[in-house]
């Protein structure tokens, strides 16, 4: 499925996507989709994987606490609870 959307762009840089565009045997539209899709994050990207570490490292922090050794004894569900 695809969807439109309008861009404004300066003179100058639509210039610069259309002749870019052509050198690719491309439409403008079609080049901008694909610079689109090249630059947009998936969901799986660096970024997210990287502050994922982060907030795995700080609850591998929190459960190895004292604190947490309270709750050690208690019996675990079993799976697919």
């Amino acid at each position: 499925m695809t969807r439109a959307l309008t861009v404004e762009l300066e003179t100058e840089q639509f210039d610069r996507l259309q002749a870019e565009a052509e050198r690719r045997g491309m439409s403008p539209s079609d080049f901008a989709g694909k610079l689109i899709a090249e630059r947009l994050p998936s969901g799986d990207s660096e970024e997210r994987r990287e502050w994922s570490g982060l907030s795995a490292r700080s609850f591998a922090r929190d459960w190895d606490s004292e604190e947490d050794q309270a709750y050690d004894p208690l019996p675990h569900p079993s799976p697919g609870i």
